[in-house]
């Protein structure tokens, strides 16, 4: 099949430099897709992909080869092979080529495969050969390096490339491979001796020469320097070798820094320091330490000659990391600072004021970064333990160099969540290592452990940094004069930590105080109370909101319009309140004095007072306590009456604050463990304050009953800036915000319970959705209480969306009465579309001589889409995305069911793997086409852009043209999601017809298509008015009853026939009955199978055993006979296999539940 462009791949089109996929980004602890998986999300991309699938399956028989998967294999083989110009090869090198930076991720699920199978193949050292397009020689400088960002083929064949390819180009390119991958067995045609390179490799041009027979032809000789994991393990060879000692002129610095890994929590006092000499040299700083550093003359010399900036402070930071002898800096510096004599810490503070300086002018760094030690120390850690790392702690943002150079082949590799760090990769001698150092006093909390990947001999353990104050920032605020407590606000200082980041700081003591207890800071959890945290009102007003903790967990209706955005002052918002805010008037305008006062905000004057109100003392009780009281109360009157107007200014300056993420705290005085059992959902419904520093709260009450609580959180507002006492660290979570309970504990240290709870990425925040932007045209549909209906991510990207199955802790039941008769029959037909989906998906496009060779007799996983036992395909899930379209709106909204499609396409919304995978040639070109038209109904109506997909207003909705299928579309897709609208509208069958035909022609043109819907829904319909099965199939029963239902608009011919009895075919498949894709066919299949059979499982087999489109043949069967059998004759291991079965059981309680609201007309 391959044409003469067949070796386009061997093609070198570009030269210059580009960022490539990072390693980290290919590498992957998850199961790898299977190919046919991870090529999907480039099927609208690429239209021969089937083509491509098939020719692997035939070329490796489906099986493994070597030590690769078949997978992997295919992969392999798939790169290879090149049909015409547009081949995946192409595509793909386009994609990682691209300036634009998201284009390389729809491959990425293949290109985790080909790093799979290139890690498991040995590397090629040897002489390769490639082709270059004339038109880059004039960019090849010699000695120049370049990085190939694409995945490149060369062949050992120099004969090969020269007679094949030169008619492309006329530069050879010989490279001397040292990490190719020889990959001539699992080519389309080993004859041309492939290795491949991949993205990354780095070259070097050693030669340019013409060739003397032939003039036209330049050669050019390139040495491969490796990628960044080949420069590793030569420079771990070489320090290896050196035995991480000097022997030459020149030292060789060693990183065993790395491996200094803290894994218990010391109790130490902050480390207090006078201000630094204007005047103080490193060497002054450094030679007033009294052990002597080994080789400190030539480190001094040395530090010079590298990096632009030689000031002092940069030169201390610098030299920290020159590990030379066995006596370094580095070593010496981290064994005072974790030691339990602090006085030994005392001879290094003139060069730690160096370091810290020079810190400061370093970039944070918040990210993954890694640590290793060549032992197992795993057993140290324990699963949410808190560690404190005393020492100045290095780590690396590459793991290839820490699992070469520090873990090996059996020790501990150690991954640390930073938010703190500092970035010091160009400020290193050695900028291969990547550094990141974390400073004294950064405050983990064990994340995880286990194994690495697929390394059984490596420990992994994960880390979570905690924001909380290191104790240098405790040291500095301990040691700057302090405001009065009588100022209504305190000026910021400016902190040396490396923790600047922060923009909190801890609350301290006056300079009376201070000077009475010396140091007198106290480390975490100290037993003396903190006197500022009893004697300061405003202080107290924090500690009152910091352990206003709700308990009760209440269900509790969202309020509506919170978002809505009117411009109104704090003194309308309130205006509602004064009634029950004593001197509100006098609060209000103290509030925007202050707010007056900080004017350079990017929030307005009542935006910031509407903040800084809220952390007031209103006489003797908090003005949050007055909120909060109404915003949990089960009377949601109050809040509308009282508090809406204020809730909605507060916010519109709350959503232009950063969000924070990390640990927080609140503290109950008293135990409430047992109104959080673990693993329980709570959603707190009041604003909640918390900190950052657990201490201030834990000090004001031990040898109280007393309960901290520990929270995960990724939707924090920082409000501090805004608060009474701006100093003083404030976070809030928002009404709504929804948490799991991770863990009960007790602190018998302490005396004190504990509760560990992490917030739920989707949490149910008021303000988080888009139903209530706007009144007249955005939804204002009662699916605000489902969020489950919602599409909904896990990351802020928007890149990983959640699936059914993980929306699972928000499923709300309907609260009024549903027939259990007609919900047996709702269950009945929703599942026996998902089961017919999932029991014919492993054998998809199989040819009916495949099925009769080898039959389906049960549910089973593997096959054409590699789905676990139970997953659906795109049947079920453009069901339920028209289910959920139908209970959300509580009515027939094609543009609204088109929205969800559109979901499912672009970010795999309901879909069973999270990606949208399987979807039909013509939905595909409706639902691009519903895409354009909404940018133009947008531009032309004037509607932001993230509004179109909520839109409510009739008169809009009126005006959009819903119908957006291609001329002919007659695919039996429109059949295959059917079942929720005839479920829905039974009570009213003229409805139910009519829009069963609707919900078809939105995506599916063709009058065939539609009247096949609206047929097929009239059948449901019966079926839920206890039509018996003889009868609904009857001829008479067609004409005498259902026919009736067609007058105004008579069925096709074909669609008649069909009702009319022309699948009544005993022998089935030799009788002329397909499962074909062609809708009159597919409704012929489906319909025989119900015919021939007595059981819901016979004719599921049956409806798959006929072949070709199996999954959508047995879904469409499925729906009419689960209706008519019922839900307790599915078989019932089939249904616990199914995939997000709790979702679907909740999706069918509120289609019976809203569908017996609707009135009758029979």
């Amino acid at each position: 099949m391959a044409t003469n462009n067949a070796y386009d791949r061997f093609i070198q089109v570009e030269w210059q430099n580009k960022s490539v996929l990072l390693i980290d980004e290919l590498k992957t602890t998850d199961r790898l897709q299977t190919v046919t998986q991870a090529l999907q999300r480039a099927l609208h991309h690429f239209h021969k992909i089937e083509i491509y699938l098939k020719d692997a399956e035939e070329h490796f028989n489906g099986k493994a080869l070597g030590e690769l998967t078949y997978d992997e294999c295919a992969a392999l083989q798939i790169c290879t092979r090149e049909i015409d110009r547009e081949s995946i090869c192409m595509l793909l090198n386009r994609a990682l080529c691209s300036e634009d930076e998201k284009a390389p991720r729809i491959w990425l699920p293949f290109l985790r495969i080909l790093y799979s199978a290139a890690q498991k193949l040995p590397d090629f050292k040897g002489q390769c050969w490639r082709i270059g397009k004339a038109d880059i020689l004039n960019q090849i400088e010699k000695e120049k390096y370049v990085t190939w960002s694409g995945i490149s083929f060369c062949s050992k064949d120099r004969n090969f490339i020269i007679n094949k390819c030169t008619n492309q180009g006329v530069v050879i390119f010989a490279i001397h491979s040292i990490h190719g991958k020889d990959i001539s067995k699992y080519s389309a045609n080993e004859n041309q001796k492939e290795i491949l390179l991949m993205p990354g490799t780095r070259l070097e041009v050693t030669n340019i020469d013409r060739d003397p027979k032939n003039g036209k032809l330049i050669f050019v000789s390139l040495q491969e320097r490796g990628t960044e994991q080949s420069k590793i393990a030569a420079s771990n060879q070489l320090k290896s070798e050196s035995q991480f000692e000097c022997k030459h002129s020149e030292p060789i610095y060693k990183w065993s820094r790395f491996q200094m890994i803290d894994y218990e929590t010391k109790e130490m006092k902050p480390i207090y320091q006078n201000p630094m000499s204007p005047n103080l040299t490193l060497d002054a700083a450094i030679n007033s330490i009294p052990k002597k550093i080994q080789h400190l003359d030539t480190l001094l010399q040395q530090v010079n000659q590298f990096h632009d900036d030689n000031s002092e402070e940069m030169n201390a930071v610098k030299i920290y990391t020159m590990e030379w002898g066995k006596e370094s800096l580095c070593k010496l510096l981290n064994e005072a600072l974790k030691s339990d004599h602090q006085d030994k810490i005392k001879h290094w503070l003139p060069y730690l004021h160096l370091f810290r300086a020079g810190i400061q002018r370093i970039p944070l760094f918040k990210g993954e970064c890694w640590r290793g030690k060549n032992t197992n120390i795993g057993s140290n850690f324990k699963n949410g333990q808190t560690i404190i790392w005393q020492g100045i702690s290095s780590c690396s943002k590459s793991v290839d160099l820490i699992l070469k150079c520090c873990v090996g082949e059996s020790g501990t590799l150690v991954k640390i969540n930073a938010i703190n760090g500092k970035d010091l990769s160009n400020f290193t001698l050695d900028s291969i290592t990547e550094e990141v150092i974390l400073m004294p006093g950064t405050t983990l909390i064990v994340k995880r452990m286990g194994k690495y990947l697929n390394r059984n001999n490596i420990i992994f353990v994960e880390l979570d940094e905690i924001a909380v104050k290191t104790h240098e920032e405790v040291a500095q605020s301990a040691s700057k004069p302090q405001v009065s407590s009588n100022s209504d606000r305190s000026s910021p200082s400016t902190s040396n930590s490396t923790h600047d980041a922060n923009k909190s700081s801890v609350s301290t003591k006056s300079n009376e105080e201070h000077t009475k207890n010396g140091s007198a800071s106290k480390s975490k959890y100290t037993n003396d109370r903190n006197v500022t945290d009893i004697r300061s009102g405003h202080h107290c007003t924090l500690v009152d909101r910091l352990t206003d903790v709700d308990c009760e967990n209440k269900v509790i209706k969202p309020i509506e319009n919170y978002q809505k955005r009117d411009s109104v002052t704090l003194e309308e918002a309130l205006d509602p309140a004064r009634n029950i805010v004593a001197n509100l008037d006098e609060n209000i305008r103290k509030a925007k004095l202050r707010a007056n006062k900080s004017s350079r905000s990017i929030l307005n004057i009542d935006e910031s007072a509407a903040i800084y109100l809220y952390t007031m003392q209103v006489n003797e009780t908090s003005f949050s306590r007055i909120l909060n009281q109404a915003l949990r109360s089960d009377d949601q009157r109050i809040v509308k009456e009282y508090w809406l107007k204020y809730l909605q200014l507060l916010w519109q300056a709350l959503k232009k604050l950063p969000s924070v993420r990390g640990h927080v705290f609140q503290c109950a005085t008293a135990k409430i463990n047992e109104k959080y059992p673990k693993e329980q959902m709570i959603t707190w419904w009041g604003i909640t304050s918390c900190t950052q520093t657990p201490d201030e709260i834990v000090g004001s009450f031990l040898g109280k009953k007393l309960t901290l609580l520990n929270i995960k959180i990724i939707n924090g507002k920082d409000i501090s800036e805004y608060s009474c006492k701006s100093y003083e660290t404030e976070i809030i979570l928002l009404p709504g915000t929804r948490l799991r309970v991770k863990d009960l504990s007790k602190n018998f240290n302490l005396n004190i319970y504990e509760i560990d709870l992490e917030e739920i990425d989707d949490a149910i925040l008021l303000f988080n959705t888009m139903r209530n932007l706007k009144t007249q045209r955005v939804s204002k549909d009662v699916s605000l209480d489902k969020i489950w209906l919602e599409c909904r991510f896990k990351d802020q990207e928007g890149r990983t969306i959640i699936k059914p199955n993980e929306c699972e802790d928000h499923l709300v039941d309907p609260r009024g009465n549903i027939d259990e008769h007609i919900l047996k029959r709702v269950k009945g037909s929703m599942f026996g579309l998902v089961v017919g989906d999932a029991l014919g998906a492993h054998v998809e496009f199989r040819p009916h001589s495949y099925l009769v060779a080898n039959p389906v007799t049960d549910l089973q996983g593997g096959g054409t889409w590699g789905l676990e036992k139970g997953q659906f395909t795109d049947d079920g899930s453009m069901a339920l995305c028209l289910a959920n379209s139908l209970v959300a709106r509580r009515d027939f909204v094609p543009y609204d069911q088109l929205v969800r499609y559109k979901w499912w396409f672009r970010h795999g919304y309901m879909s069973s793997t999270g990606n949208c995978f399987d979807i039909g040639e013509s939905t595909r070109k409706a639902i691009c086409q519903f895409e354009d038209r909404q940018k133009m109904f947008a531009e032309k109506n004037r509607i932001p852009l993230e509004e179109l997909d909520f839109l409510s207003d009739a008169k809009l909705l009126e005006d959009f043209n819903i119908y957006c299928s291609s001329e002919g579309a007659a695919g039996n897709g429109v059949l295959m999601r059917l079942a929720p609208v005839p479920l829905f509208f039974y009570r009213n069958p003229q409805l139910a017809i009519k829009y069963s035909g609707i919900s078809g022609k939105i995506t599916h043109g063709d009058k065939k298509a539609g009247d096949a819907c609206r047929y097929y829904g009239a059948l449901i319909v019966a079926i839920m008015n206890n039509i018996d099965k003889d009868q609904l199939l009857s001829e008479e029963y067609y004409l005498s009853k259902l026919k009736n239902w067609f007058k105004d608009s008579p069925l096709d011919v074909e669609i008649e026939n069909v009702a009319k009895g022309s699948f009544k075919r005993k022998n089935g498949y030799d009788d002329g009955i397909r499962g074909k894709g062609y809708v009159v066919q597919a409704l012929e299949a489906a319909l025989w199978a119900f015919w021939i059979t007595d059981s819901f499982e016979k004719g599921a087999l049956e409806a798959v055993n006929l072949g070709d489109d199996t999954d959508t043949t047995a879904t469409i069967y499925g729906q009419l006979a689960g209706a008519y059998y019922g839900y307790d004759k599915i078989p019932s291991e089939w249904i616990q296999c199914i995939y997000a079965k709790r979702f679907i059981e909740c999706i069918c309680k509120w289609i019976a539940y809203e569908g017996s609201q609707l009135h009758s007309d029979n």
